[in-house]
């Protein structure tokens, strides 16, 4: 038998008084998922929700040893263009992660679709932040939708 896996999917910007309550929202909700036989939790590692949800998987490891991250980057330079900061944050978060795939070596057009798709192939749930209909978090989140798995998306209530 298969471990079940959840993914995420979300913005890259979150309005800063949203920040703190997603924050903990997120972490309840993984927290529910792990005592609901969750195991492998899958992310993109784009910056804002994704990283954030990486964060806290990687919080929730400490409390339970057996919780996975499992990172699927679109490509091996995703972060070319990202501040110093951000960047640095991200290599430590990829070194933390327990399984990375990256998919392209380069960025290529269409390689966050790819990136998405493969989340949701591998995903019986997907956890979200979408606020808006014409994004990739959307888009991710119709594929979910037409895959018939679990939704919860945690823009609602916010």
């Amino acid at each position: 038998m298969t471990e079940k896996a959840c993914a995420f999917t979300g913005h890259r910007a979150i309005p800063k008084d949203e920040t703190e309550p997603l924050r903990r929202r997120l972490a309840e909700t993984v927290e529910r998922l792990y005592r609901e036989g969750y195991r492998v939790f899958l992310a993109g590692g784009a910056l804002g929700f994704d990283r954030m949800a990486a964060d806290a998987v990687l919080s929730l490891r400490k409390k339970y040893p057996e919780i996975r991250l499992h990172l699927v980057l679109p490509c091996g330079d995703q972060e070319r263009l990202w501040r110093f900061s951000e960047r640095l944050a991200y290599h430590k978060q990829v070194k933390q992660a327990d399984e990375v795939t990256v998919l392209a070596e380069r960025y290529y057009d269409g390689c966050m679709q790819a990136r998405n798709a493969r989340l949701i192939d591998e995903a019986d749930y997907l956890v979200a932040y979408v606020t808006r209909t014409r994004s990739g978090a959307a888009q991710t989140l119709r594929m979910a939708e037409r895959k018939g798995i679990g939704i919860t998306n945690l823009a609602a209530g916010l």
